[in-house]
């Protein structure tokens, strides 16, 4: 009990010091539109809370950073199967000849002479 406490109140001084560093900082600058004070902020947030144009923003936010992470994970499921379906040899003889998977984005590709000896390479 006395550990969450403790984490709480130091999460607390933490956000103390932050805001007070912003409201200090926004208050140096003068210039609302460079670094408005945490009051007009919190006050604008307000004001917008209950708009659907602000929830229709929230909204498209949202998609834009699920579809981006979506195509993140296509992107390397793809990149995974293709470096562990190119092989430098074929399946079978991948342990024998010792040599490492051909990675799609490997800077020294040695498809041609690291697999001439193997008997079962083909070039797709």
């Amino acid at each position: 009990m006395q550990g969450k406490v403790n984490k709480y109140l130091v999460g607390g001084a933490v956000a103390v010091f932050w805001m007070t560093a912003w409201a200090l900082l926004s208050g140096a600058v003068s210039e609302e539109i460079l670094l408005p004070s945490p009051a007009k902020v919190c006050e604008t947030l307000w004001v917008m809370w209950g708009t659907a144009v602000f929830w229709r923003s929230v909204a498209l936010s949202l998609v834009r950073i699920l579809s981006g992470f979506a195509a993140a994970v296509l992107v390397g499921t793809l990149l995974a199967v293709l470096t562990t379906r190119y092989t430098c040899c074929c399946r079978r003889c991948y342990t024998s000849c010792g040599r490492r998977p051909w990675h799609p984005l490997s800077s020294s590709l040695t498809y041609g002479s690291a697999c001439r000896s193997c008997p079962h390479s083909s070039p797709f």
